[in-house]
């Protein structure tokens, strides 16, 4: 086959409009970028597991149920979650991340209350 026209095939079959119905990069999908957060069951048991964990390591305060739940894929598993805390200033909203490792260890990253 001579270049040109070489060429000219993989253009065409390379080209953006042979990819119709995959969305370009940066486009809105409707779908969460790949790395991003996601929205998971609070439900779910390794939301339940999460909170479980995190309610174990605090002292004073009791974490009410998960009204919000994410996960998101690493190297191993973050998981987001948001419930009110019980403590002694009252009911605040909290929202926490726990990472769990590829051998199932979990380890408690961050709090930050919800104003």
């Amino acid at each position: 086959m001579r270049p040109a026209l070489l060429a000219l095939t993989l253009g065409l079959v390379l080209s953006p409009s042979a990819f119709a119905g995959t969305p370009e990069p940066g486009a809105r999908s409707g779908h969460p970028m790949v790395g991003a957060y996601s929205p998971a069951s609070a439900d779910l048991d390794l939301v339940q597991e999460a909170r479980t964990f995190v309610q174990a390591h605090l002292q004073g305060l009791d974490l009410d149920e998960v009204c919000e739940a994410y996960t998101q894929v690493v190297a191993g598993l973050n998981i987001k979650f948001v419930c009110p805390v019980r403590g002694e200033d009252g009911l605040s909203r909290w929202q926490f991340v726990v990472y769990r490792s590829l051998d199932g260890r979990q380890h408690f990253t961050s709090a930050i209350r919800i104003p």
